[in-house]
């Protein structure tokens, strides 16, 4: 047990100083690629499980088809989580973009999304869809807003290389994600306080990608 420990601390470090990492229930660096103007995008975000659906066990005295909203950390209780809902933040920034006169512009993401896991009894991969919104802010243009969709995978390595005993226990503390997000309307020069023909796109798709550390299982155990 120690020695597992020791292992899962030092891959904490490892990813803590990762360029391109993000952690649940608190902070880290993400990365977004360049729109068709500015970009690519660094910066924090964080994110938090706030709901779920859940099967309760049969030796709970519940029903096998019962669902449940909140309090789904508990794993006494429910012998799988069907669906998960969890709201995302995060800041970012462009500095000295050429593409914007060499100037900085920041950048504002939050969004909401519905996660499910497919394709493996482990629950190695898992899906997400949902809704939020981009907010641009800079020196020679007026901020705004932009609808997003982001459509998210991840990969869940700890749960594929772990003893069918240890994965739902740690299956979750590190895990991949790549995401294409869906810019809803036209992104253009005059945006930015730019020539219009610097770039011009409509229904622009950009992905992201990154790691993350969840410590949601920990707390509450």
């Amino acid at each position: 047990m120690r020695r597992a420990f020791r292992f899962y601390l030092c891959l904490l470090a490892v990813l803590v100083g990762m360029p391109m990492s993000a952690f649940a229930q608190g902070g880290g660096k993400g990365w977004i690629e360049r729109f068709s103007g500015p970009g690519p995008w660094r910066g924090v975000e964080g994110y938090t499980p706030f709901a779920c659906v859940a099967k309760e066990t049969a030796a709970r005295g519940g029903k096998n088809d019962f669902t449940h909203l909140f309090a789904c950390n508990d794993p006494t209780r429910y012998e799988s989580t069907l669906w998960w809902f969890e709201v995302e933040y995060g800041e970012y920034k462009s500095e000295d973009d050429p593409v914007v006169n060499n100037t900085t512009v920041r950048l504002r993401s939050w969004e909401v999304r519905a996660t499910t896991l497919v394709g493996s009894t482990r629950g190695i991969v898992g899906v997400g869809f949902g809704a939020g919104g981009y907010h641009f802010r800079g020196e020679n243009f007026d901020s705004f807003g932009k609808f997003k969709i982001p459509l998210r995978v991840t990969v869940f390595p700890l749960r594929a290389i772990l003893p069918i005993e240890q994965h739902k226990r740690w299956g979750n503390l590190v895990y991949l994600w790549t995401k294409a997000t869906f810019v809803a309307g036209r992104l253009s020069g005059d945006d930015f306080g730019v020539p219009g023909s610097s770039f011009d796109e409509n229904w622009e798709v950009v992905p992201s990608f990154g790691f993350i550390v969840d410590v949601r299982d920990l707390v509450f155990r």
